[in-house]
């Protein structure tokens, strides 16, 4: 049987009412105690994880690994000047903290803002794609 949940994903169950669909993790994490989100092996893996370091907690620690590679990207598009920097310095700023080219202002911690976020934190820290 299918239907579709509040986010328009398909949600998939049998006839004891057992369901599984694909959801945002915001949708997930804000939903906790009623959505069980599943551990994940890749092909060649050699077991399933979660995104966090566990069932529990919310640190994005496989995400940031590498070890969860079903993990969406976060897409930053910015206005460029004529010579290829930012037209707006703010955005570059931003852009260039959450990429990890820049350094965060003192006392931040943007993995932690991040993970509690439900950003995908993996560029920042040197998992990004080189094109």
């Amino acid at each position: 049987m299918q239907s579709r949940s509040d986010t328009g994903a398909p949600l998939y169950w049998d006839a004891s009412g057992v369901q599984i669909g694909i959801l945002t993790a915001a949708v997930a994490q804000d939903n906790r105690a009623t959505v069980k989100v599943l551990a994940y092996q890749d092909v060649g893996g050699k077991c399933a994880v979660f995104p966090d370091s566990s069932e529990t907690t919310n640190d994005k620690a496989n995400v940031r690994s590498g070890l969860y590679p079903i993990w969406g990207p976060l897409h930053l598009l910015i206005r460029l000047n004529g010579t290829g920097y930012p037209a707006n310095a703010k955005a570059g700023e931003v852009v260039g903290y959450i990429t990890g080219s820049r350094p965060t202002p003192a006392g931040i911690d943007l993995v932690k803002i991040e993970a509690q976020s439900k950003v995908d934190v993996s560029v920042s820290c040197g998992l990004g794609r080189d094109t």
